[in-house]
């Protein structure tokens, strides 16, 4: 039997470690990557939430949840129509919880309160 290794994506190519959310095997590495780099993921995160995965999009909205800014709340936004209900409600999630997100990111204030 024959295994093998993916090799992970260039520090700064964010669209394949969000591809990497979808293997069991290289999900952590790939989370953790992406919320350590923190604002420049943020861009192929949003476009993690229309991959044809759910886990992906899952991840991605998890990660969302930590690193939202004004910019990607209106993708946030978009999720809650997820057709994959985890999605929708991880996505309710991330909008309402302000414990989660780091630094000063509480986007959108305005809008909700």
């Amino acid at each position: 039997m024959v295994v093998m290794m993916r090799r992970p994506p260039s520090r700064t190519d964010f669209d394949g470690w969000v591809a990497q959310l979808g293997y069991g095997s290289s999900r952590p590495r790939a989370k953790q990557h992406l919320l350590a780099s923190g604002r420049p993921a943020v861009a192929a995160i949003c476009r993690g939430l229309r991959h044809e995965k759910a886990m992906v999009r899952r991840q991605c909205v998890n990660l969302l949840d930590h690193l939202v800014d004004d910019d990607s709340l209106p993708a946030l936004i978009a999720a809650v129509d997820d057709d994959d209900p985890a999605v929708a409600g991880r996505a309710l999630h991330a909008l309402a919880c302000d414990r989660c997100k780091e630094g000063e990111c509480l986007p959108g204030e305005e809008l909700w309160v």
